[in-house]
């Protein structure tokens, strides 16, 4: 029978520590009744709230730079529309709102079968949202505190270890998104299987590292779910596992994450992820030398929130995980000689670190490594840091229980940061300096300790511990109020209600950033995400000169201006019906008007000053009927055709192909739509001759069409999107989104979740 007082009586402290931890992360929800969401940021910086328009906002709130900008431009809104999708009863495999159609399910950053999405189930998606992104940091520490439990440390080296981890700046910086800390979520938990299983009950071992390392692949981070693989694969070998073992351990979790790896796989091969665009900003990626200083002092060189960094990306581009946790990092290095693990934990942070810096870290370019070349290299400093946490765990240990430390190693860290003072002073550099007060405060307090060796030097470790993390997390990341999480507004509801399919675009004030659309399921044909669909990248860029771009943009489908004569081209073509603007409310605006707003191309629609929206009357209809095209297979010659002065797009479409039917000169033709949803579009039709039926959405494998009721080809049409061809008379055409990769995905899900429980089952009666 359980013992619960003892349990109790043995834990109480370690549960506080975590709770400390939590709150030191989180204390504004509790206390102040703010979300871990950057609404402060969407309101005070992005069309149309930025100009205010609801009950009780401020135009001048405050936020924190463009720090989690991702949060609400890609990973929120397609959890919206994912779970929107589910309770309505049909799988989210596709998005219309934004790139004028691109897959959901696919995009492996949409992460839609990660476990903890369960939750989304039983709460509304914010408050799902929030409770992932408030107690997913807590369980990585709890994780983490079972595994060095697992590598024969104290309970409290292994909960101060835990509490460094959950707050390196890898995961401390980034959680906002939550992908990256789902993909490294169970990365402790693997490792502790393979101390725990790996020799004795090997069945154990298989399966629930293959179950754990699937989970990785659906938290939805490629670049991350490789460093998982190569810490585990590294640990294991040095563990002394069975290469055999862990080939099978890697390979199963492929198959088991099928329904979600194989229909991504075909999403990223018809990406722009791969172009020349990702290829030029791998060399500016690699971390810098000098940034190891961070390592020391996190905001050395400025912090965004402050408007003082110099430097690129601040997050990619710093090491820290704490002061307090690199000085007992150093300690470990007492048991150099003696602790073989000490050994593997400073060769794992060496290869995290020489291959995140200049030269290795361009072998994955090199090599074309996929993923690897196509992503970021600074983020393999992650490795060093996870090797560190466990260092500082480790030193925390030999400080504690052999009243030992390193005096020598205190001297050099102690001299480091003297050189750092000295040159922030020779420089006058005021932010380096101003920077390095706390660090060195936290330098010189957690020494002074070190050599106080009694549980109230521990309890005061961890007070440090505490400050300098829940400093560093607050400096950087958002907190808000509910009112500002997407909130309502005029022009959003007035598209909302007036809009139906056709396409919104912004004047150069007026712009709706990419894929806020989707949260209020209005069209928009810009979008931002790395694994859009290059051939609709290369539409949207041929824009600028009127010919296949040089370079494809890498996650952005987007045009600069609205009103130059290929722009507008464009925008025909794409159906985009209504132009939003904004005014700053001088007479000057509107008197203007006439000469920005030609009568002849624009009908001023609603307007609310300072917002306006018109109609632009040359758009092409959604969904229309055609009755002449010409054939054209080179993708060079298309986009010149299309953008060409005299090309009449009203009256002639582009194909790849002919279509088996001849068309003639129509009299009468209509074409609507019965109803429009993600997957499914269903359109009436009536011609008295044979035409060809055109609609703007993107050309894409898994798109079906059915002309009453019978399968038809669908024709690539204008370079990226469909047509069918019809013959004389009333039809009903369905276009239907069933893509094999998800089906076949989901078979071999299926068939090896059943396989490992077979194997479960035959092993546990053996």
């Amino acid at each position: 029978m359980i013992n619960f007082k003892k349990i109790i009586k043995e834990y109480w402290w370690v549960v506080l520590i975590f709770i400390l931890a939590h709150l030191g992360q989180f204390w504004p929800v509790y206390f102040q009744h703010l979300l871990p969401f950057p609404g402060d940021m969407l309101v005070a910086f992005y069309f149309p709230w930025s100009g205010g328009g609801f009950a009780g906002f401020d135009p001048w709130t405050q936020y924190k730079a463009l720090n989690t900008v991702d949060t609400i431009k890609q990973f929120y809104p397609w959890k919206v529309l994912a779970f929107d999708a589910i309770r309505q009863g049909f799988w989210p495999l596709w998005n219309p709102y934004n790139f004028s159609g691109m897959p959901l399910v696919a995009n492996l950053q949409s992460g839609l079968f990660f476990p903890a999405n369960l939750i989304y189930l039983v709460l509304p998606v914010l408050w799902g949202w929030v409770s992932n992104v408030m107690f997913q940091l807590s369980l990585f520490g709890v994780f983490f505190c079972l595994f060095l439990r697992s590598e024969g440390l104290s309970k409290l080296a292994a909960v101060f270890g835990a509490v460094v981890a959950m707050n390196i700046s890898y995961i401390a910086l980034w959680h906002w998104q939550l992908v990256i800390t789902q993909s490294l979520l169970f990365l402790p938990l693997i490792l502790f299987v393979v101390n725990k299983y790996s020799k004795l009950h090997n069945s154990y071992f298989i399966i629930l590292n293959s179950i754990l390392l699937a989970f990785c692949f659906f938290g939805g981070h490629a670049q991350t779910t490789i460093y998982v693989y190569l810490i585990y694969g590294l640990f294991a070998l040095f563990r002394k596992v069975s290469l055999k073992l862990i080939l099978l351990t890697m390979i199963l979790p492929l198959f088991l994450a099928a329904v979600q790896l194989v229909p991504s796989i075909e999403a990223y091969l018809l990406s722009a992820r791969e172009g020349a665009a990702t290829k030029d900003l791998f060399a500016p990626f690699v971390f810098p030398w000098r940034k190891m200083i961070t390592v020391v002092a996190p905001n050395f060189f400025g912090h965004p929130t402050n408007r003082n960094y110099f430097g690129m990306d601040y997050r990619d581009f710093n090491a820290y995980f704490g002061i307090t946790a690199f000085v007992f990092s150093i300690l470990s290095l007492g048991w150099f000689k003696v602790s073989k693990n000490i050994r593997f934990y400073l060769l794992l942070a060496l290869i995290g670190l020489l291959f995140s810096i200049k030269p290795l870290a361009f072998i994955f370019d090199v090599f074309n490594v996929p993923i690897l070349s196509s992503g970021v290299p600074a983020r393999m400093i992650f490795v060093f840091q996870f090797a560190g946490a466990v260092l500082a765990a480790y030193g925390f240990e030999y400080w504690w229980k052999e009243k030992k430390y390193s005096l020598r190693g205190l001297v050099i860290l102690g001299v480091i940061i003297g050189i750092l003072w000295l040159w922030s002073l020779i420089t006058s550099n005021n932010v380096a300096r101003n920077n390095l007060i706390l660090p060195t405060i936290f330098f010189a307090t957690t020494s002074l300790l070190i050599f106080w060796q009694t549980k109230i030097a521990i309890a005061l470790i961890f007070v440090i511990l505490f400050f300098q993390y829940s400093y560093f997390f607050h400096q950087y990341n958002s907190f808000a109020p509910e009112k500002f999480v997407f909130p309502k507004h005029p022009v959003l509801a007035y598209l909302q209600k007036n809009a139906g399919i056709d396409r919104f675009f912004g004047t150069e004030n007026a712009i709706l950033d990419q894929n806020f659309a989707t949260i209020y399921k209005i069209f928009d044909f810009k979008g931002y995400d790395s694994m859009y669909l290059r051939r609709y990248g290369e539409l949207v860029a041929a824009a600028e000169t009127g010919k296949m771009p040089a370079i494809v943009p890498r996650s952005d489908a987007y045009i600069n201006h609205w009103s130059d004569r290929q722009s507008e081209r464009l925008l025909d073509l794409l159906g985009v019906k209504y132009l939003l603007d904004k005014d700053d409310g001088l007479k000057s605006d509107w008197d203007e008007e006439p000469a920005k707003f030609p009568p002849e191309k624009y009908q001023l629609l609603w307007q609310r000053r300072p917002w306006r929206v018109y109609e632009r009357k040359t758009a092409l209809p959604r969904v229309v009927l055609f009755g002449d095209y010409q054939v054209e297979t080179d993708n060079n010659k298309i986009l010149e055709k299309l953008y060409e002065v005299n090309f009449d797009y009203q009256k002639q479409l582009i194909l790849e192909e002919s279509p088996e039917i001849v068309l003639k000169k129509a009299t009468k033709v209509k074409a609507n739509i019965i109803s429009y949803e993600p997957n499914n579009v269903r359109i009436r039709t009536d011609s008295d001759v044979p035409q060809l039926l055109f609609l703007s959405d993107n050309y894409y494998p898994g798109w079906k069409a059915l002309v009453d009721g019978k399968k038809t080809e669908i024709l690539r049409a204008n370079y990226t999107f469909r047509a069918v061809a019809l013959p004389a008379g009333s039809h009903e055409v369905i276009f239907d989104y069933d893509p094999l990769s998800f089906k076949i995905g989901a078979g071999i899900s299926i068939i090896s979740c059943i396989s490992l429980g077979i194997f479960a089952v035959w092993r546990r009666k053996s």
